[in-house]
Order: structure tokens, then C-alpha cells, then sequence
């Protein structure tokens, strides 16, 4: 389940940028936009929408986030990222920051150490 956190509006400027949003779109929330069209690739996908700015949950309903399997973020401020990052991290909650800049991209990721002992994995 994918939950999508995002405040803004459809505009212009999405059209060229986001994958996820069309034109008819413009004006709507852009996070029910994009809910819509990733069920769409695949209607297995649980997406639910909160349409909060997510530097408001960031700062008043840290805890929200504690209940995620992993968080995955982009666009945020440094304070934002680092304060976040630490709470997860605390929790054994993965977390991974990407931004693009046109060709460009930058990843942060923070995971708890942890031993291979318990750990799977495989191929597909």
C-alpha cells in the first residue's frame, strides 16, 4: 500500500514533469491525480491519498509516519529530511530521499545496520 502525501494542486508546469498527471487535471489535487493513474498501472496497488502539506506532518504528526513499513520522500528541505530521517532511523524504518535536476539525481538513504543473518533475498 502506497500512501501519498502532497498539498498541491495540478498546474502547468506538472504537465512536464510528473508522468502521473494529465492535462484535464490542472487544478485538481495532485496527489488524487496521481493515486488515479498509478491504480491504473496496477490495479493490485493500494493507494490512498492525504492531501496535508507534508513539512506539516513533518513537524506536527511525526508519529503518522512511524506506522509505514518505509518512507520514501523527495523535494524536502534539509531540516526536514534530517529531523525525519533521524525518527525513522530510530525505529528501523527505511528511509530513502531522491530529487532529480534534470539529468542529474541524488539519493539518500538511511537503514539501520543490521546482520545477514536474518536477511533474504532473491532474484526474480
Amino acid at each position: 500500500m502506497f500512501v501519498l502525501f502532497d498539498h498541491n494542486k495540478v498546474v502547468p508546469a506538472d504537465l512536464g514533469t510528473n508522468f502521473f498527471v494529465r492535462p484535464e487535471a490542472i487544478g485538481a489535487d495532485r496527489a488524487g491525480e496521481v493515486a488515479a493513474n498509478l491504480v491504473d498501472l496496477n490495479s493490485d496497488v493500494k493507494v490512498s491519498v492525504e492531501t496535508r502539506n507534508p513539512l506539516d506532518v513533518i513537524e506536527h504528526d511525526l508519529e503518522k509516519l512511524g506506522s509505514f513499513d518505509m518512507v520514501l520522500t523527495s523535494g524536502l528541505p534539509e531540516s526536514h529530511l534530517r529531523r525525519l530521517a533521524a525518527f525513522l532511523y530510530e525505529r528501523g524504518i527505511p528511509f530513502l530521499n531522491v530529487d532529480l535536476h534534470g539529468f542529474i539525481a541524488c539519493m539518500r538513504l538511511a537503514v539501520p545496520e543490521h546482520t545477514g543473518a536474518s536477511l533474504s533475498c532473491g532474484l526474480i
